[in-house]
């Protein structure tokens, strides 16, 4: 089955943000149930009444024995409207419009059967994320077999059209949700990034929605309060979370704060003082949550002159720049005493995973690379030296040697003629004896 789905209610995907928004014992009509793995969890888990409509007749065959009434067929043949006095909480669209021809039509046929405070959840692919748009820079517009650019797609949205599919229908958009992709982690990606990428980067790192990969939409009868659109609903959603603990291995916990993440300067940024409440002896400080990303020109400055130790998640340092590749990143400031009276200043620049965080890495390690081939050559150098050097002591080695030689040689011929001297001396005397001769 090509839409064979799984369900993992740890993640933060689409299927999960509308499952959350189901209340237990609720009647819930679910168009394009796939495999029933939505279904299944609303019937046994929220203990729902679910309707389904489903076209495949291999995926309606495992939805089906979770649903109190089924229809197999196509949404476009409307023989769901026998269920208009139902009167249902929930309509879901789990990834289901952008395949339909109309689906404007499709949506305000669903009104009879929709109670007057009940819900429809939709959610929809955003054409409009950043890796698309690298892509057509580079002239390329690439079907896949799923995703973004789903082969079997009729209609694309952005953030803006989502408003013109609800109007001219009986709902009012009253929520909107969506999942994050980061730029250069979607199937859309271009494997090959150029200079002329990193000038678009700068340019669509500036974009609210750029990075939004489905948005989740709530619609709801007129009657009831209508979401602001001017609303810059992706803003600001990355948080920087800190933890104080008392205990040396962080098993206790002394509250936790969130800051959101603002933009400087074409980047991510983070820069805020805090009170450190007394008697602490660690602070976790967790830059973004569930995502890799470099720290760039990092400070941590405490109030006081306390020495202290960082510790970093799986890491490439350089210099103030840390590239931190654990999923779930993390620093953690040990305290050599307990605090008392104690702040401290947090401030860096932000690059979430994706094309950036691919190139400062490749920097960093070009950077690195460059260090230590310049110390390789030094080292080379010093080698050279000292080879240089043992070759010249070598060489004086060898002329030590020689002249030690000639000396114990000539010692040695000296010593011959001293004994020759004595033996001469000898025999003089022996003579002088013999003969009485007198010297004076």
């Amino acid at each position: 089955m090509k839409y064979d789905i799984t369900l993992d209610m740890n993640n933060n995907d689409s299927h999960t943000i509308i499952i959350k928004q189901i209340k237990k014992g609720a009647k819930v009509l679910e168009f394009g149930a796939a495999n029933g793995k939505m279904t299944q969890y609303m019937k046994e888990i929220l203990k729902c009444d679910i309707y389904i409509v489903e076209k495949d007749p291999y995926s309606f065959h495992y939805a089906n024995q979770y649903a109190k009434d089924a229809i197999c067929g196509d949404i476009l043949d409307f023989e769901w409207l026998k269920w208009k006095n139902i009167l249902f909480d929930y309509i879901l669209f789990a990834d289901v419009l952008e395949h339909i021809s109309n689906p404007k039509e499709i949506l305000q046929k669903t009104e009879p059967l929709l109670k007057n405070d009940g819900t429809v959840i939709i959610s929809i692919p955003n054409i409009t994320h950043n890796d698309i748009i690298v892509k057509a820079f580079h002239e390329r517009f690439d079907y896949t077999d799923v995703g973004l650019l789903d082969n079997t797609h009729l209609h694309f949205w952005g953030y803006e059209n989502i408003f013109e599919l609800i109007e001219g229908t009986s709902y009012k958009v009253s929520k909107i949700d969506y999942t994050i992709w980061n730029t250069g982690t979607t199937e859309q990606k271009m494997n090959l990034i150029t200079k002329a990428d990193e000038e678009l980067m700068d340019i669509l790192r500036e974009r609210n929605y750029g990075n939004v990969y489905q948005f989740i939409i709530s619609v709801n009868k007129v009657s009831k309060k209508i979401w602001n659109k001017t609303k810059k609903d992706s803003e600001n959603k990355e948080v920087c979370k800190v933890y104080f603990s008392t205990d040396s291995d962080f098993k206790e916990e002394i509250g936790k704060s969130e800051f959101p993440i603002s933009h400087k300067f074409k980047k991510y940024h983070y820069d805020f003082n805090m009170n450190i409440p007394d008697d602490i002896k660690k602070i976790l400080i967790k830059p973004v949550i569930g995502k890799r990303c470099i720290l760039d020109n990092l400070q941590i400055k405490l109030s006081q002159d306390i020495n202290y130790i960082c510790i970093y998640s799986q890491n490439i340092n350089f210099g103030t720049t840390y590239c931190l590749i654990d999923e779930e990143p993390f620093i953690v400031i040990e305290l050599e005493e307990k605090s008392k009276n104690l702040s401290f200043r947090y401030c860096t620049d932000v690059i979430l995973q994706g094309y950036e965080f691919i190139d400062y890495i490749c920097k960093g390690c070009a950077l690195k690379m460059a260090n230590e081939k310049e110390l390789i050559d030094k080292l080379n150098q010093l080698s050279d030296r000292i080879e240089t050097l043992d070759k010249k002591t070598d060489t004086q080695n060898e002329n030590l040697f020689h002249i030690i030689a000639d000396i114990n040689e000539e010692n040695h011929e000296i010593k011959e003629q001293l004994q020759e001297f004595e033996i001469m001396k000898e025999n003089l005397h022996d003579m002088i004896k013999k003969n009485d001769i007198v010297i004076k």
